[in-house]
C-alpha cells in the first residue's frame, strides 16, 4: 500500500523526482539562510508581538537578575 505523502511509482517521472530533489535542497538553504539571518525591528515585533521592543525587554530581565545577585550578596556579608 502507497503512503499518502508519497506518489506511486506510475504517477512520477525520473524527472518530477530530480526537480522536487532540487526544491528540497533549495527549500534547505532558505531554511538555514533564514535562521542565520539577523532579526531587524520589524520582526522582532512579529516575533514578540506582546513587547514593543524586544531588547528592552531583555535588558530589564538582566538588570533585575543582576538586583536580585547584589541583595542576595549584602545579606550574606
Amino acid at each position: 500500500m502507497v503512503k499518502n505523502n508519497e506518489p506511486s511509482s506510475s504517477t512520477s517521472s525520473p524527472e518530477d523526482e530530480m526537480e522536487r530533489e532540487k526544491l528540497r535542497k533549495k527549500i534547505k538553504k532558505l531554511q538555514k539562510k533564514l535562521s542565520k539571518s539577523s532579526v531587524d525591528g520589524s520582526q522582532k515585533k512579529i516575533l514578540y508581538p506582546d513587547s514593543t521592543d524586544y531588547n528592552k525587554t531583555s535588558i530589564l530581565k538582566k538588570s533585575q537578575n543582576v538586583t536580585k545577585n547584589i541583595k542576595k550578596v549584602t545579606f550574606a556579608i
